[in-house]
C-alpha cells in the first residue's frame, strides 16, 4: 500500500491538475491519496471568520463569494462533461451556504473559538477533495471518496488535535480497506479529524502530511510520497540560493531536528507517526518527480558507520526583539504563534527573540520595547564540524550583528540592517 500526499501549492490550474493523473494511472496496488486545500483557501476562510466575528458579515461573504467564484472558475478549466461540472458547481454553491450560515451566526454571537475556526477552515479541504475526485473521475481513473471525518478521530483539543489511534484504526479497517477492495484507489482529505462526539476538529496548521504519516503508520504502508512544488529539502530556499543543493537522504530523527528549527516542508507533527516503524517518506516535486528528491528513513549511515550530517541555511525576514522589564509575566501567551528562538536574562530585564510560526497573529507588542530586525540559523543534524564552524564565524564576523548565538548544532545570527544576499550566499557556500 502507498499513501501518496498532493499539497496545496501544486493544486493550481491544469498544469498542476494533469500532472496527477499519470501518476494515479500507473499505481499498481493499493493506494491512498491525501489532498491539501488549494493554497490560499484556509487563510480566506480564517479571515473571513475574524471580519464575521467583529461584525463585517459583508467583508466576511465577499471573501468567500470571491474564493467561490476561484473554484468555479478552476471548475470549468477541468472538467469537461457539462453534467458532471454542475455538478460539482451545485457542491460549491451548497458549501458556499454552510459557510454563510456559519458566518451570520458567528457575526450575531462575535465569538470566534477555535471550535468554530474549525469547522470553517475543514472546508477549504472540503472543496478541494471534491474538486479533485470529481477531475480525476473524468480522466478515467476509478476513485472512491471518503470524508477524513469518517474515520481519523481525534481528542477535542480544537486546532491542534491529537488523533486517537485506537479509534482512528478500528474506522480504518471498518470503512478505508474494504473501499480499497472495491476500487484500489481512495481519496481523502487532510488536516481534519473528528471527536467522538462528531465535532470537526483539525490537527494543526500544515498538517496535511500528517493525515498521511499517520494512515501510513496505521495500516502499515510500503512508503508515502509528498508531492510539492521543489524538489524535496534543499540546503537553502533556491529562490535566494541559486547553487542550493537537494538533501537526498535524512533520518526521521535528524528531519525532526530540521522541522523543530523551521525548516519549510517538515513538520515534526508529520514525522512522529512514523517512528517505530521503517516506512520511508520521500518529498519530491510534482512537476519533475523523476529528479531529485529527499526520502526520510529510520536510519541513515555511511559504509563507515557514522551518521551522516545535513545543514540548512534558514533566513528569518522578520525577527522582533522584544525587552520586558516585568520577569513575571506569563510570556506562553504573550508570544502566542511565535517561537522564542533566543532570550538574555539580565538584571532587571529580559530580551526576548521571537520569529513568526505559521499559527501567528499581528502581535499586540505596543507597550513593549520592540525591535524588528532580520536573521538567519544554520541548522545541523549533527553536531557542527569545526572547521565549518569557523567558516560560518569568519563571515559573520564582518557584519553588523545585534546577536550571535552557537550552540552544537544550531548557529542563530540577527542583524541590525537588513540581510545581505552576498553574506548569506556566503555562508551557504560555507556549509555545503
Amino acid at each position: 500500500m502507498k499513501i501518496l500526499k498532493f499539497g496545496g501549492s501544486v493544486l493550481q490550474g491544469v498544469q498542476g491538475f494533469s500532472k496527477i493523473v499519470p501518476i494515479l494511472k500507473s499505481v499498481n496496488e493499493e493506494t491512498i491519496v491525501v489532498i491539501s486545500a488549494f493554497s490560499t483557501a484556509t487563510q480566506q476562510l480564517v479571515t473571513a471568520s475574524t471580519f464575521a466575528s467583529k461584525g463585517d458579515l459583508t467583508g466576511a461573504n465577499q471573501l468567500i463569494d470571491a474564493l467561490i467564484d476561484s473554484f468555479h472558475f478552476t471548475i470549468e478549466e477541468l472538467i469537461e462533461t457539462p453534467s458532471k461540472r454542475q455538478n460539482i458547481h451545485s457542491m460549491m454553491d451548497l458549501g458556499k451556504k454552510e459557510v454563510f450560515d456559519f458566518l451570520e451566526g458567528l457575526s450575531i454571537t462575535k465569538e470566534l473559538t477555535n471550535r468554530t475556526l474549525d469547522a470553517l477552515m475543514s472546508f477549504g479541504e472540503f472543496f478541494s477533495l471534491h474538486i479533485v475526485s470529481h477531475y480525476l473521475r473524468e480522466n478515467g481513473i476509478i476513485v472512491e471518496s471518503i470524508d477524513a471525518r469518517q474515520f481519523l478521530i481525534t481528542n477535542d483539543e480544537y486546532g491542534n488535535a491529537d488523533p486517537i489511534r485506537s479509534e482512528t484504526k478500528e474506522r480504518l479497517q471498518q470503512i478505508v480497506l474494504p473501499a480499497l477492495q472495491r476500487s484500489k484507489i481512495v481519496i481523502t482529505q487532510g488536516f481534519v479529524g473528528r471527536t467522538l462526539s462528531g465535532e470537526t476538529t483539525t490537527l494543526g496548521k500544515e498538517s496535511s502530511t500528517t493525515t498521511a504519516t499517520l494512515l501510513a503508520s496505521l495500516l502499515h504502508a510500503n512508503e508515502v510520497v509528498v508531492y510539492t512544488n521543489v524538489e524535496g529539502i534543499r540546503t537553502a530556499d533556491p529562490r535566494r540560493i541559486t547553487n542550493s543543493k537537494v538533501i537526498p537522504n535524512l533520518s526521521y530523527n535528524q528531519a525532526s531536528i530540521l522541522a523543530n528549527e523551521g525548516v519549510k516542508l517538515l513538520h515534526s507533527s508529520s514525522i512522529e507517526p512514523l517512528f517505530g516503524t521503517s516506512i520511508p517518506l520521500t518529498i519530491c516535486s510534482l512537476f519533475a518527480p523523476e529528479k531529485e528528491a529527499t526520502v526520510i528513513r529510520s536510519s541513515i549511515v555511511t559504509t563507515d558507520d557514522e551518521t551522516i550530517s545535513s545543514k540548512v541555511l534558514i533566513e528569518h525576514q522578520e525577527v522582533i526583539k522584544i525587552t520586558l522589564e516585568d520577569s513575571s509575566e506569563d510570556e506562553e501567551n504573550t508570544f502566542t504563534g511565535y517561537h522564542i528562538a533566543h532570550i538574555e536574562q539580565h538584571n532587571n530585564y529580559t530580551t526576548y527573540y521571537l520569529l513568526k510560526t505559521s499559527s501567528a497573529e499581528k502581535g499586540n507588542f505596543h507597550h513593549y520595547s520592540v525591535e524588528s530586525l532580520s536573521g538567519l540559523s544554520i541548522v545541523s543534524t549533527n553536531k557542527f564540524e569545526s572547521f565549518i564552524m569557523r567558516k560560518i564565524i569568519k563571515v559573520l564576523s564582518q557584519t553588523s550583528l545585534n546577536l550571535f548565538s552557537i550552540q552544537p548544532n544550531l548557529v542563530f545570527a540577527v542583524f541590525n540592517n537588513t540581510t545581505n544576499q552576498d553574506v548569506v550566499q556566503a555562508i551557504h557556500d560555507s556549509i555545503v
